[in-house]
């Protein structure tokens, strides 16, 4: 894991990025449903119809935010997934060239090009899973908790 940060340090300002656009997807994701439970909930208490309008409005405008959030999101972890493999492919081709013709014959041709190849895709693959899907859950939980208690204190706790 060490080795995966290191090689992800010169893309700080991307990784910063992706979990900010992260991040907005988590809590607009969450928001959409939170405004259609005030829209039933006021909008037929009240019977009013201009907090109807407002909240049917705000719905489509967090979708579309959080889509394109998705979107930018997406792709940027991809672009900072494939950075960061490109890297490790190169420092593992100057690693090789460093090696001796024994230390060669002793690793293989077919063992080098799985470890320059199919290692470091499964090592961008998981970059991509990792940011995409498991950091976003401690967000999930803390928005979560915040809409449940903004909502209703007594019935969240």
């Amino acid at each position: 894991m060490r080795l995966v940060l290191r090689f992800m340090k010169p893309y700080r300002p991307l990784l910063a990025l992706t979990m900010a656009l992260v991040i907005v997807d988590v809590v607009g994701a969450l928001l959409v449903p939170t405004l259609a439970a005030r829209l039933l909930n006021e909008g037929t208490a009240a019977m009013s119809y201009h907090a109807m309008t407002v909240t049917a409005l705000q719905m489509p405008a967090a979708s579309l935010v959080v889509g394109c959030c998705a979107i930018g999101a997406g792709y940027c972890c991809s672009v900072l997934a494939a950075r960061v493999a490109k890297d490790m492919r190169d420092a593992i081709y100057a690693k090789s060239l460093d090696l001796s013709v024994f230390g060669f014959r002793r690793f293989g041709t077919a063992s080098m090009v799985t470890r320059t190849m199919s290692d470091v895709v499964n090592i961008q693959v998981a970059i991509t899973n990792v940011i995409m899907m498991m950091l976003p859950v401690p967000f999930i939980f803390v928005v979560a908790l915040t809409f449940a208690f903004s909502l209703d204190a007594v019935l969240a706790w």
